[in-house]
């Protein structure tokens, strides 16, 4: 088995994002979607205590923050709906509750929908962690290699030809992000995904500011109008375990350029005093920024399992902003695809297939 990356292990959206675990997005439209944020959530505590090393993964729970009646509203259908799929930790929190458990934030907040099993991990930390395992394991990870064809015959991938030598290979998993339409445009398969740069703040290390990732639930709609739009502010912030803040983020859909810019880093700072008050208090310095891409679907859902008319040929792939949600379960879905022809997850609703 071999892995081949452009870049280094975790130069791209997997090691550089908002670091939150959920496994019950409101985004989500089906079962499986829950079953693979569950079999994800699960197979990171089971790294922690397996494999010896820290990835910092905590569950320590999730707060969408609601800001008026009407989100009030929209976020109790979201939440009955979910409970219907058999979601467990899942609950509004009004007002009060909210500051007894985030005491920093906005006062005039309405609420918060309160997803108790969630929490956060270093990227970082878990991008080393699976190298290295996977290295141990006997597969090769070609970095600095890129693809640049694919060998099929009669219908069957046979090889990937990359900068460094062929590869020959009875499967190919195009789980590629934002560069997963150029390796299908290798073998004539349009794959319908677009880059949004998304930028984040990176706080000097602040202990108790916040005790959980919190997100404004105004960010999908926030995230739909960027994509119509030039840019928009979308609020995130995640403590890690070290004391330091990841607090987000400007989106922009700008095609594939990963360079900062000082009018994010004003919107973002402007935007987290209105739900962090605190810091208008409490200066806290910035040690650094960030920009990586997500990759979108157009309907939001991923793109997943075989292509038609090429065997072999994988997805693995769209996962919009949800990647570290459902990273973990799409792998073990895919290897259980691979090894065993099916996958105890059902993948058909998420055929690349569904679009033509």
């Amino acid at each position: 088995m071999a892995v081949v990356e452009k870049g280094e292990v975790g130069c791209m959206a997997s090691g550089a994002n908002a670091a939150v675990i959920t496994s019950m997005s409101s985004l989500w439209e089906s079962r499986a979607m829950f079953a693979l944020g569950k079999v994800n959530i699960d197979e990171y505590e089971r790294f922690n205590e397996e494999w010896g090393r820290d990835l910092e993964f905590e569950r320590c729970g999730y707060l969408p923050l609601i800001e008026t009646e009407s989100q009030l509203e929209e976020r109790k259908a979201s939440v009955e709906a979910r409970l219907k799929m058999d979601v467990t930790g899942l609950r509004l929190v009004q007002r009060e509750e909210l500051l007894e458990l985030e005491p920093n934030v906005a006062p005039d907040l309405f609420g918060a929908e309160f997803r108790t099993t969630d929490g956060h991990i270093n990227v970082l930390y878990l991008m080393c962690a699976l190298a290295d395992k996977v290295r141990e394991m006997g597969v090769h990870i070609h970095e600095h290699t890129q693809a640049v064809d694919i060998k099929a015959e009669n219908g069957q991938v046979k090889s990937v030809i990359t900068t460094n030598g062929e590869i020959g290979t009875k499967y190919i998993v195009n789980a590629c992000g934002v560069a997963a339409p150029a390796i299908g445009k290798m073998v004539g398969i349009k794959i319908p995904i677009i880059a949004n740069r998304e930028q984040f703040l990176v706080t000097e290390e602040v202990q108790n500011l916040i005790r959980r990732p919190i997100i404004s639930v105004s960010y999908y709609k926030d995230l739909d109008r960027a994509a119509a739009t030039a840019e928009t502010v979308a609020f995130a912030a995640n403590p890690q375990k070290k004391g330091n803040l990841l607090i987000g983020g400007m989106n922009d859909f700008v095609g594939i350029d990963k360079r900062t810019t000082l009018r994010a880093y004003q919107a973002i700072s402007k935007t987290a005093m209105r739900y962090l008050p605190v810091l208008k208090s409490q200066p806290v310095h910035i040690i650094r920024g960030y920009a990586n891409y997500y990759v979108h679907t157009p309907d939001g859902q991923p793109i997943l399992g075989k292509v038609d008319d090429l065997d072999g040929f994988i997805m693995a792939g769209g996962l919009n902003d949800y990647g570290m949600s459902v990273g973990a379960g799409v792998g073990k879905s895919i290897a259980e695809l691979i090894c065993f022809g099916e996958s105890s997850i059902p993948l058909e609703g998420f055929r690349l297939s569904r679009f033509r």
